[in-house]
């Protein structure tokens, strides 16, 4: 491995077993490979990347992490695995377990939810590359393009119509014409590892900065439509 910086790289993988929109979403096979496989052997093909751990309360998960060769030190408690879990309590169990019982001075944390399998190890590369020459960032945040302008987003009111149909709606305006939008996205979240612990945030405030995927590499499993299309490109892949 190539060091960055004199720093020590973890990826943090979470997983946990319940998921009530994919029925153990995380172990179901994408394309011939349990979900999750697809996000450790990218962590695996980085350059930069030291240690790779799973945070799952699942011993089914751990067992196929380990398989494919990331580490479980640590089974996640039950109440960190609800679906009303928050994923920074998450992560600081994790980074405080590591802190407390492991010897290995880990300095940045790298966050890749198995949900974003389509990111490529580049993607992990550049975004870590450009989080250590930052001058002011303390995390950076995956972005994708969003190709429709904002106006178009609608809310239904209680009385079952439209609230803003014809805020900005201009229909001479061409899309092109507006300005160049982003929208948050799952796959590489990092931050330094002290610094998480201490603000417990990824995102701290005007201090955030990010790294632009493409359309396909910002493909998010949320639900079997997503699970279609991440199969779809994935098996183009390969």
């Amino acid at each position: 491995k190539t060091m960055i910086k004199n720093l020590r790289v973890l990826a943090l993988i979470p997983a946990r077993g319940g998921s009530k929109g994919i029925p153990n979403k995380n172990i179901k096979l994408l394309a011939g490979k349990p979900l999750i496989a697809w996000t450790i052997e990218v962590a695996k093909r980085s350059k930069y990347i030291d240690r790779i751990v799973v945070s799952t309360d699942s011993e089914k998960i751990a067992t196929i992490s380990r398989k494919y060769k990331a580490e479980t030190p640590f089974k996640r408690p039950a109440e960190l695995a609800a679906d009303t879990t928050i994923a920074n309590d998450v992560i600081t169990h994790a980074l405080t377990w590591m802190r407390d019982n492991d010897k290995d001075k880990l300095d940045i944390l790298v966050l890749l939810q198995p949900t974003s399998p389509l990111r490529t190890e580049k993607d992990i590369d550049a975004a870590l590359e450009k989080f250590v020459a930052h001058p002011n960032a303390l995390s950076l945040v995956p972005l994708k393009a969003v190709d429709k302008p904002l106006s178009w987003l609608k809310s239904i009111n209680e009385k079952d119509c439209i609230e803003n149909l014809h805020a900005d709606f201009d229909e001479k305006k061409l899309r092109q014409s507006h300005t160049s939008r982003y929208m948050l996205c799952g796959g590489i979240f990092i931050m330094k590892i002290e610094n998480f612990l201490r603000l417990k945030t990824l995102f701290p405030k005007g201090q955030t900065t990010y790294h632009l995927l493409d359309k396909i590499s910002a493909i998010d499993i949320d639900d079997m439509y997503d699970w279609e299309l991440a199969e779809y490109f994935m098996s183009k892949r390969e």
